[in-house]
């Protein structure tokens, strides 16, 4: 148990250190550089799957049929 002030400190180990120089070089990859070329650009993921799509509108189709109103 450490006593006062006194703050252990553990060594690195050598997997510890080759993923902290991996990570470390890809930083210094970044640095520099405008964060619109840092970042890297995603496919856009829709919210609802087709399946629920595909459920959904036929629906609304129908529903709007009976109804007598349009969804606008």
């Amino acid at each position: 148990m450490p006593r006062g002030n006194i703050l252990t400190v553990q060594v690195q180990t050598p997997q510890q250190r080759k993923a902290n120089s991996k990570f470390s070089k890809d930083i210094e990859k970044k640095m520099g550089k405008p964060t619109q070329d840092v970042k890297k650009k995603q496919e856009f993921k829709s919210p609802v799957s087709p399946f629920w799509l595909g459920m959904f509108l036929p629906t609304m189709a129908f529903t709007d049929r009976i109804i007598g109103t349009s969804i606008d």
